[in-house]
């Protein structure tokens, strides 16, 4: 039987590291959307998440009668916001000495992460979303703080800890 081993090479210049943690982050939130509100509240389908980030730029109508070119145009937006908050987390830590500092023990990366990741949904939610003239996740309701969470615990600790790769 032949097996076969692959290693994984650590991202070695800031330009790697800024990909890996936006594909990361990207792809996290797009599973994590779709379990959520495909597979656990059964309120959409995956295509469907993905139309609605479109319809923030072609207006709803359009982005739902757009089959799989709205649902590939909202993965690329999707894709491009994840990579947007990467590069604002990489300039910021290129040009704060306290964050980079803040950010060289794991205990740092952690907690660094979690309020990058707050500040990630918190600037989606008032920011982003009502900019693409979407509704806001209300802060009575669950879904604020189900993505509250998830964003401070998945999203925002990777995406510090693979752009910091110990490479300041």
């Amino acid at each position: 039987m032949a097996t076969i081993a692959a290693t994984l090479e650590r991202p070695r210049t800031d330009l790697q590291r800024v990909l890996l943690a936006g594909a990361v982050v990207a792809f996290l939130d797009g599973v994590f959307a779709v379990v959520l509100y495909v597979y656990i509240v059964h309120a959409t389908t995956p295509g469907k998440i993905f139309q609605g980030i479109a319809a923030g730029l072609i207006g709803r109508s359009a982005a739902l009668e757009g089959g799989a070119q709205t649902v590939a145009l909202g993965l690329t937006l999707h894709c491009t916001v994840a990579y947007a908050w990467t590069t604002i987390y990489y300039l910021l830590l290129n040009g704060l000495e306290w964050l980079r500092d803040a950010t060289a023990t794991t205990r740092g990366r952690l907690i660094i992460g979690a309020l990058f990741g707050a500040t990630i949904w918190l600037g989606m939610n008032y920011i982003v979303v009502p900019l693409a003239g979407l509704k806001i996740a209300p802060l009575s309701g669950w879904r604020f703080w189900v993505q509250l969470v998830w964003h401070m615990i998945a999203l925002g600790p990777p995406l510090v800890a693979i752009v910091r790769a110990d490479s300041h």
